[in-house]
């Protein structure tokens, strides 16, 4: 007996060990809860068996979803009220898919578009004018003021531009289909919406519709509140890879047309992809890498201002070909960008910087995981959502089990939505108030 009792010790001693581990754990996340559970308070909660959100403009968010058993209806959520309600149309606002309906900016307009037809509405006269009963896409100016429009007619679709005040409509391009209208820089407005920049490439006045110029470069792109344009010069073309690039940044002021060169990369390097302007129009951000069998290999990342400010970031340890979802915040406080599934979030006042795993976002084709607010920066991930704050600190604003597909945060920073994908397959949505005590008990679903 006595050979079995050191074996029987030590056996004893794991297990009251493991015991000890598992009550710490368990007490830990105990805390976790109690902390998260004091700084949040759910406000509403539901089930989908799906849900797809397209629009989310003034705290409300609209979405289509489907419960078990019925058909899809469109809802909106309206982050102010806290309520969630059908769309029934009766609304102003409608974004759905093939029905839309929105104030053209201040105007005393709204742009209803159903099925092909489109027309404005007065808002408070009954009176309206039918733009095109042919619709195929249309973009309307953030002020409201002028409508880009495109018509199909047999095979060959065209493009006008309608000024509101004069309720009349200029042809600017008879046939599109070399272009790709679905670019998000196809259609630019310049701040003052006196220019309208489309393809890149081709300059127009919107007041009667005449073409400008044509700019010799690629990646044009207007500077926000200045009527400026850069672009890059020294084009530089891939079979493979459908960027522009060049070795110039030109800023061109196009009320006198002079020409300024703002950057002119070195020996063998190229400025790759478009240029980024913060909202200011203070600061800009580009890449420039070298061209290595065909294929564009980035190696530094730039951010410049107006004055003497340059900072550059290397990756020339990854050397990605493109960089996804840059953005940069106002007065280039904040850098980001995603390489092969890792966000890099850089602080351009201290120069620190932090990776972060968003590989089930980026890879999405609009994904909606980062959120620049006055008290720092909002990165959604697997199961939390995190701000990042003075110093690049982290902190946790919202946990979940779940995992999370998509979040939308309140101008003021105090309600959250989050879309989470439930163990068996179905959407939980939650409207959650990040800042005030919660109740005892989460709110009992909501029926619509």
């Amino acid at each position: 007996m006595p050979f079995y009792r050191p074996y029987l010790t030590r056996q004893i001693s794991w297990l009251i060990v493991g015991i000890l581990v598992f009550v710490g754990a368990i007490s830990w996340m105990y805390w976790i809860y109690k902390e998260q559970s004091h700084r949040q308070q759910v406000l509403l909660e539901t089930h989908f068996k799906e849900a797809t959100p397209y629009h989310f403009e003034n705290n409300q968010l609209y979405f289509t979803a489907q419960k078990a058993d019925e058909k899809e209806r469109e809802y909106v959520l309206d982050l102010d009220a806290k309520k969630l309600r059908q769309n029934n149309h009766e609304n102003i606002m409608i974004y759905a898919a093939d029905h839309r309906r929105f104030p053209l900016g201040d105007t005393p307009w709204l742009l209803h578009q159903e099925q092909k037809t489109l027309k404005i509405e007065h808002k408070k006269e009954e009176r309206s004018h039918v733009i095109t009963r042919n619709l195929q896409s249309v973009w309307p100016s953030p002020s409201g003021q002028f409508i880009i429009y495109t018509t199909k007619r047999g095979g060959r679709v065209s493009l006008y531009l309608y000024n509101i005040n004069i309720k009349q409509a200029f042809i600017l391009y008879n046939d599109i289909r070399a272009f790709n209208p679905n670019h998000p820089a196809f259609v630019q407005w310049s701040s003052d919406e006196q220019s309208l920049l489309l393809n890149e490439h081709d300059l127009y006045n919107t007041e009667n519709g005449k073409k400008i110029d044509s700019i010799e470069g690629s990646g044009a792109t207007f500077v926000p509140h200045k009527n400026v344009l850069t672009y890059l010069q020294g084009e530089k073309k891939l079979r493979d890879y459908a960027i522009p690039m060049g070795h110039k940044i030109i800023w061109r002021d196009l009320q006198t047309n002079k020409e300024t060169t703002l950057y002119t990369a070195a020996k063998e390097e190229w400025v790759i992809d478009r240029i980024l302007w913060d909202e200011e129009g203070e600061a800009y951000s580009f890449a420039t890498g070298k061209i290595v069998n065909e294929e564009p290999q980035i190696d530094r990342v730039h951010v410049k201002d107006l004055q003497l400010f340059h900072y550059v970031e290397s990756e020339q340890n990854l050397l990605p070909t493109s960089l996804n979802y840059h953005t940069l915040s106002n007065r280039g406080t904040y850098l980001s960008y995603t390489m092969n599934g890792v966000l890099k979030l850089l602080n351009l006042e201290s120069q620190q910087s932090r990776v972060f795993d968003v590989y089930p976002y980026a890879e999405r084709s609009n994904p909606d995981f980062i959120y620049y607010r006055a008290s720092g920066v909002w990165i959604a991930q697997a199961h939390e959502i995190i701000r990042i704050a003075e110093e690049m600190e982290e902190k946790v604003m919202y946990h979940t089990p779940l995992s999370i597909q998509n979040y939308y945060l309140s101008e003021n920073e105090q309600n959250l939505i989050v879309f989470e994908q439930d163990t068996d397959s179905k959407i939980r949505l939650r409207l959650v108030n990040l800042h005030a005590e919660a109740t005892e008990q989460p709110p009992a679903p909501q029926s619509n």
